[in-house]
């Protein structure tokens, strides 16, 4: 039923065009031969005009130096088109610096004409008129050049605290006002406006907004004890402007928490806040956590014996004294599902043992453990291929059929007709539906591959060893690789580029996610430390415990359509574009113009039946999102990585992972995901401070 109805839709379409020319055939061949008393001619074949008829919606709205073609067609009645004819363009009431490529245009064979229109900088109303002996009266077009109103806005907090001789990421992004779309493609200028700056910076002053509008600079703090405003706007364009205020305090030296202020802890010798999201309430905080002095912590501390499970924390259980997180299997009422745990040693990283379900460290009663408290910045990709609905048995084979007839003009296979359909295509459906097909024939590469970045919090337990962590994901990243191939012209190969490049990556902020009403939720977790001192060198490792991420994944997917449609097209939605995908009404106007009238009696109504289709169409891809399902979807993972550490007592950890963890695989994440069934992922992760 699915690929009929889309099947249907583009038959109908087809036939329209192809039914189109032989009704116009059979006009011309019946010419003269229908009388009625007197023996006049009543077919509204004699005495045929030859008019012009605009292509197209004549009422056009553009932006200052966008360049737009202006289409016509010239007509006999009964005969159909009129090749070889010159069709004068002129401008009325050009408000400024508008033009046109040309005043005149010859009729093709398929009696089209065109000329370019380029929108000045001077905006306002005007026409532009097309003309020809036989209908000097002629055809308009109506113009409006209005300009591009764009507006910058903060990613994030705009209130910002930091630290001397640290780093901080700021990030604005820049939209359409009118349409709410992300522009890409400008320059966005960041300074700071006051106190003078001192020894503060920012490394690149002027970042060009990426596919999703974002622009993203670094600032660094310096060394002065003060607050910063640093402004974003357009660098050579009107944007508006917005600001950051960013207020730089000290990291007092300490040896203990003691010597700390109070709710701070003394890290690698500095005072620093502790981990966990700023809150004044419990219901602030994840499950798990309460709210302590303004900061989400872990409920309790693992005691160093139990009696019973209500001795331990949430998400614990009691055993032979001892206080273990809860594996999936566990059916006490105490604890909650996690990931799938391990049946063996085997089954964990080095130096880890598998008691009852988990992963715990063998460690020597003495050993010094690593400082891992505090945030970290994190990276993760996850290969969800498997997880996703079969696209190839249902809209990829539909989708690269429209592919090839829309892009690639392979429609019959025999080349006149080909010629003719795809003439057609060109004039009456917009160039923008290309693009559109092009991006539902990748949606399956686009969703396979998922990225995130993100801020965590750890937390250190009793005993060290053992640590409770949160997350937030900032961002999450889609890679489009045919947007590489913009402007580049034919020949182009979006997948020679490498890796995840710039041209490619289309971020998805959780603001943005938030604002489409897109569940997505990081579950708090635990983890443990494993020392092994036995060779030349210390290994320090971190096992991450089964820990759950909940997405509404099939909303998810439709915002990244929408935001496509967006970024691609100019078009609100996908929704919205398919109700613009063919221009019924130009269609119409053709038939009306050539219609000989007389005893055919009036034009059949074209435009009913081909926008009848359209609902028809959108209808149709809903059913691909609804085979992923409704709801939340699971991610369950766990994990390792090794922990990179500076000098000290304990040592500072200051990374989680490799930066090439995708292919050093250090970390990982093994684990399942379930949108339409569960089924195993893999991923890798990377964690710096």
């Amino acid at each position: 039923m699915f690929g009929y109805s889309k099947k249907r839709i583009w038959t109908n379409i087809l036939t329209l065009v192809i039914a189109l020319p032989l009704a116009l055939y059979g006009c011309g061949s019946a010419t003269g031969n229908s009388n009625t008393d007197g023996g006049q001619e009543t077919d509204g074949c004699q005495g045929s005009q030859r008019l012009l008829s605009v292509v197209g919606d004549p009422n056009i709205t553009i932006y200052p130096q966008e360049t737009i073609d202006l289409k016509v067609v010239f007509l006999e009645q009964c005969l159909g088109a009129v090749a070889g004819e010159s069709i004068q363009f002129e401008i009325i009431g050009n408000p400024g610096d508008s033009a046109l490529s040309s005043a005149s245009a010859t009729t093709e064979a398929n009696g089209l004409a065109k000329v370019t229109l380029t929108g000045g900088e001077k905006t306002g109303a005007f026409q532009v008129r097309a003309s020809h002996p036989d209908d000097p009266d002629g055809v308009y077009f109506s113009i409006n050049l209005k300009p591009i109103r764009y507006q910058l806005y903060v990613v994030g907090s705009n209130d910002i605290v930091a630290y001397t001789n640290e780093t901080t990421e700021l990030t604005v992004k820049l939209v359409n006002v009118d349409t709410s779309s992300p522009v890409r493609g400008i320059d966005v200028a960041f300074s700071i406006v006051q106190p003078a700056p001192g020894d503060a910076s920012i490394t690149t002053p002027v970042i060009n907004t990426n596919l999703s509008g974002l622009a993203t600079t670094t600032f660094t703090n310096g060394t002065n004890v003060t607050s910063y405003q640093v402004i974003a706007e357009g660098a050579s364009i009107q944007t508006g402007s917005t600001s950051f205020t960013i207020h730089v305090k000290s990291r007092q030296r300490c040896s203990s928490d003691a010597e700390c202020p109070n709710g701070q802890t003394c890290v690698n010798g500095a005072c620093q806040e502790p981990a966990g999201d700023e809150c004044t309430s419990n219901d602030q905080c994840p499950d798990g956590y309460t709210c302590e002095e303004g900061y989400c912590r872990p409920e309790g501390t693992l005691p160093d014996s139990c009696v019973t499970s209500e001795d331990c924390p949430q998400g614990y259980y009691c055993e032979n004294h001892r206080c273990y997180a809860c594996d999936e299997g566990n059916e006490l009422p105490e604890c909650q599902n996690g990931g799938e745990g391990c049946e063996v040693d085997a089954d964990c990283p080095p130096g880890f043992n598998c008691i009852n379900g988990v992963c715990y460290p063998d460690n020597p009663d003495d050993v010094v453990i690593p400082e891992l408290g505090g945030t970290w910045y994190t990276h993760h990709y996850f290969d969800i291929e498997d997880s996703l609905p079969d696209f190839a048995s249902t809209i990829a084979d539909i989708v690269s059929t429209l592919n090839r007839i829309i892009n690639f003009c392979e429609i019959t296979g025999v080349g006149f007709i080909d010629d003719f359909l795809c003439d057609l295509i060109d004039e009456y459906v917009p160039p923008w539906v290309g693009t559109l097909v092009s991006i539902l024939d990748n949606l399956g590469n686009m969703l396979k591959e998922l990225r995130t970045e993100g801020v965590m919090e750890l937390t250190h337990l009793n005993p060290r060893e053992l640590l409770s962590g949160s997350e937030q994901w900032d961002k999450i990243m889609i890679r489009y690789l045919d947007a590489c191939c913009e402007g580049q012209g034919a020949g182009c190969n979006p997948y020679n580029q490498p890796g995840f490049p710039d041209c490619a990556t289309i971020d998805i902020s959780r603001q943005d996610l938030q604002f489409a009403d897109v569940g997505l939720q990081v579950l708090p977790f635990t983890a443990k430390i494993n020392v092994d001192d036995s060779g030349a060198f210390t290994v320090y490792t971190i096992a991450i415990d089964p820990r759950q991420i909940k997405i509404e994944f099939s909303k998810f997917v439709v915002f990244v359509i929408d935001l496509m449609v967006q970024i691609f097209t100019d078009y609100d939605s996908l929704e919205a574009a398919l109700m613009d995908i063919i221009d019924c009404q130009a269609i119409q106007s053709l038939v009306n113009d050539i219609w000989p009238g007389g005893i055919f009696g009036n034009p059949p109504d074209v435009v009913q039946t081909c926008e009848n289709l359209k609902p028809s169409a959108y209808e149709l891809l809903e059913g691909l999102l609804n085979q992923i399902g409704v709801g939340w979807k699971l991610l369950k993972i766990d994990g390792w990585a090794t922990i990179t550490t500076l000098p000290g007592d304990p040592p500072y950890a200051t990374e989680l992972g490799y930066e090439n963890h995708e292919t050093s695989h250090d970390g990982l994440w093994n684990g399942s995901f379930n949108i339409i069934m569960e089924t195993d992922i893999t991923g890798s992760w990377h964690a710096e401070r």
